[in-house]
């Protein structure tokens, strides 16, 4: 967030979408925590969200994915002993988002995924 108008939308999206009224001082740790990371944990008015900036979310979809099916499926098997077995993780993941969306990953709270200029907002709790 650069500019005023940009912190005012984002406050604005906040208390619109997500039925939220956070004070100065939860903003301002929201804002920093976007500026220095692309994944963040934030807590707003007693709720937890994760926010993931949509250069980030694929990539850490990915490889989230990834251990759920390599601990629940795979039964923790590690696949480098297996070296003739090939799984294509991306296309997996992939395939779980294009089913499901980002929200059925993401947010344990509901399945919901909100978006507001390049960053998805997740409720966890």
């Amino acid at each position: 967030m650069e500019t005023i108008s940009e912190v005012k939308e984002l406050w604005s999206f906040i208390q619109d979408e997500l039925d939220l009224n956070p004070d100065k001082s939860q903003m301002h740790d929201l804002l920093y925590e976007m500026s220095i990371s692309n994944d963040v944990y934030q807590e707003l008015e007693g709720e937890e969200y994760r926010i993931i900036h949509e250069d980030e979310i694929d990539d850490i979809a990915q490889e989230e994915i990834k251990e759920i099916v390599q601990d629940c499926y795979l039964g923790g098997t590690d696949l480098d002993k297996y070296w003739w077995i090939e799984i294509n993780w991306e296309k997996t993941a992939k395939n779980c988002i294009d089913a499901d969306g980002y929200g059925h990953h993401f947010s344990t709270y509901d399945g919901s995924e909100y978006y507001h200029e390049g960053w998805y907002f997740f409720r966890t709790n």
